[in-house]
């Protein structure tokens, strides 16, 4: 490209920037008032000769650049002659022909083609996907300005780091441009209300207006300190003034001053200024502009001279469900969440609040905790997170089996080591499965083994396992025969423990073989247990003598039996029938003998004895102290 360009082409270029699509030489509109806020900015374009109209004397504001009257005012900066403009045309005729280029505009992109201010296959695309027609969104414009004004050498030869809140959505290609222009002052370093570059919002023509305005200053050499006009506000009369009533699509900031777009119920977008005598409210609170934002529902009292008055405008609270792209450290932060909608992916950028509540995996945390990837639940206050309820995408937990569910899928319930939390998770098709250092199928897992888990979006991926040995001893309390088997023993700790018998258990009775059949109540059983199955049962008939406190809640002489209600401090409180044969000793307080009948509910006894099948006989029954 070249790098000099004379002032008055350059000039010539930003005439025809505002272009529609037919030029009307420097005039009053009919659609610009006295009062207009771009007044003085197209009065200055127009004075200098360079303002450009429509054929019914409206300059038309509010419309939005297209593409190609984007890419055809661009094309008419550069300094060529008719004939050359028309051989150039002639040139690429028949590929611009094939596109159905708008035939107003095929010399010009014809010139933007050959003179490398676009690649052929960009307007193949742009014409082929429909694109020609869609605004001209801002980064693009600006390109298309910095290589009209000759300073795209420049813009190549640096690296650009923008002061802008949403600079990581600006392609890193785009960045150096925006930078000459900031550089140059055609472009305000502060951004939007926000502090925001928008990178893809379209411009109307009258803020065009005003940066072309500039841009002529620039040209002119007369940028001052400031390009802001102080403008003295006159009051407004009552019948100058509109209701209406719409969302706000765009706030741009542009040299210091607010422009507020809203778009009413027939998607129809205007362009507002706000004013020292704007009253802006949020949720009943008066505010400044730069908090509002795009997407706020408002009711609005405006001037015939687009300029705001007074605008009410309520909070826009949202929750969005998804994974973590990424977290920029800005000021303030911004998050990106990817989510579902409509069966279709979303990405969308948010400002996060200084006061942000943060847990992760149930835990409060700070931003600093949460990672790309992570799965979080957000609430949104006006594009603003205040709150976060996050899960870790890789989660590692180390426990032991408590269960396999088939919901129908299965299912792993753990306990953890430390914690004691209980955790299920379903498995992941392709999950890893090893237990003692070999790969097994889920099947082969086995309650109770120790496993070291790997967690990936609440899928398990990996699982090693560990077969826990263990030996307890005691006497069988329960036995159930089922396709999985259990044996309950009161040990020797006096705890209660159920485990599952293996199918290919070891049982000997009395040192002789046998079966799970052969076991009976009262045994006393030694068992070696892998993980919470019994692997191996030695079992023998053991008159055991048993030792029981309690006080007596019912008795029956005629039967010989009392009840005892036992306080346990391991499985608490519990009653346990007592029997007495004919040689059961009953000693009173005072340690002499007694009678059976001679005893009273309520009655604190020691009784002694052994078990036969489940039945308790008792032996001696030691009054410790009379019932009141």
């Amino acid at each position: 490209m070249f790098k000099r360009i004379s002032k008055v082409v350059l000039l010539a270029f930003i005439a025809v920037f505002i272009l529609g699509n037919i030029t009307v030489y420097a005039k009053d509109f009919d659609d610009v008032s006295e009062e207009h806020w771009a007044k003085e900015y197209i009065e200055k374009v127009s004075e200098a000769g360079i303002i450009t109209g429509y054929p019914d004397d409206t300059f038309k504001p509010n419309n939005n650049v297209t593409k190609t009257q984007a890419l055809v005012m661009t094309a008419r900066v550069l300094d060529i002659d008719e004939d050359e403009r028309e051989d150039i045309e002639e040139k690429y005729e028949t590929f611009l022909n094939n596109l159905g280029v708008e035939p107003w505009a095929k010399k010009d992109i014809a010139v933007a083609i050959e003179k490398g201010i676009v690649a052929q296959d960009f307007i193949k695309n742009l014409y082929e996907e429909g694109e020609n027609t869609r605004n001209a969104y801002k980064a693009e414009v600006t390109v298309y300005l910095t290589r009209a004004m000759g300073l795209e050498d420049e813009a190549k030869d640096r690296i650009a780091i923008l002061p802008f809140k949403d600079a990581e959505l600006i392609p890193a290609s785009v960045a150096p441009y925006i930078d000459v222009m900031i550089e140059k002052g055609i472009i305000s370093k502060k951004g939007d209300s926000q502090g925001r570059f928008n990178p893809e919002a379209p411009m109307t023509r009258a803020m065009m207006a005003k940066v072309l305005s500039i841009a002529y200053d620039y040209v002119e050499g007369n940028i001052s300190d400031s390009n802001d006009v102080n403008i003295e506000e006159e009051d407004i009369d009552e019948e100058d003034i509109e209701e209406i009533s719409g969302t706000i699509s765009d706030i741009l900031l542009l040299n210091g001053e607010t422009y507020i777009t809203i778009e009413d119920e027939d998607g129809e977008n205007t362009a507002y200024k706000t004013t020292s005598k704007s009253t802006l409210e949020l949720d009943d609170e008066e505010v400044d502009p730069s908090e509002l934002v795009e997407g706020l529902e408002v009711e609005a009292k405006v001037t015939d001279d687009f300029r705001i008055v007074s605008l009410t405008a309520e909070s826009i609270e949202e929750e969005y469900s998804g994974k973590i792209k990424s977290i920029v450290d800005l000021n303030p932060h911004v998050l990106t969440l990817e989510y579902e909608e409509d069966d279709e992916t979303e990405t969308r950028s948010f400002r996060v609040d200084d006061d942000v509540d943060i847990t992760l995996d149930g835990d409060d945390a700070d931003l600093d905790d949460l990672n790309d990837g992570d799965l979080a639940d957000i609430e949104v206050v006006n594009n603003k997170i205040v709150k976060i309820d996050a899960e870790s995408k890789y989660k590692e937990i180390e426990g032991y089996i408590r269960e396999i569910k088939f919901q129908p899928d299965p299912i792993l319930v753990v306990e953890e080591e430390d914690e004691e939390d209980i955790y299920e998770y379903p498995l992941d098709e392709d999950v890893d499965i090893e237990r003692n250092e070999k790969d097994v199928e889920l099947t082969e897992l086995m309650i109770g083994d120790r496993v070291d888990i790997k967690i990936e979006y609440n899928y398990i991926t990996d699982i090693k396992a560990e077969v826990v040995e263990s030996e307890d001893e005691g006497t069988i309390r329960e036995i159930i025969i089922s396709e999985n088997p259990q044996l309950t023993i009161l040990n020797e700790d006096r705890e209660e423990k159920t485990y599952y018998i293996s199918n290919v258990a070891d049982i000997e009775v009395d040192n002789k073989d046998g079966d799970i059949y052969d076991l009976r109540l009262d045994y006393y059983v030694e068992l070696e247990i892998e993980s919470n199955y019994i692997t191996s049962i030695e079992a023998e008939v053991r008159e055991k003598n048993e030792r029981f406190e309690g006080e007596i809640s019912y008795i029956d002489d005629d039967a010989g039996l009392i009840v005892l209600t036992i306080k346990d401090s391991v499985s608490g409180q519990q009653t346990m029938p007592v029997y007495t044969t004919g040689s059961t000793s009953v000693v009173d307080v005072d340690g002499d003998n007694t009678r059976l009948k001679y005893l009273d509910e309520g009655d604190e006894v020691i009784v002694t004895g052994t078990s036969n099948n489940g039945v308790f006989y008792a032996r001696v029954i030691l009054v410790t102290q009379r019932a009141n």
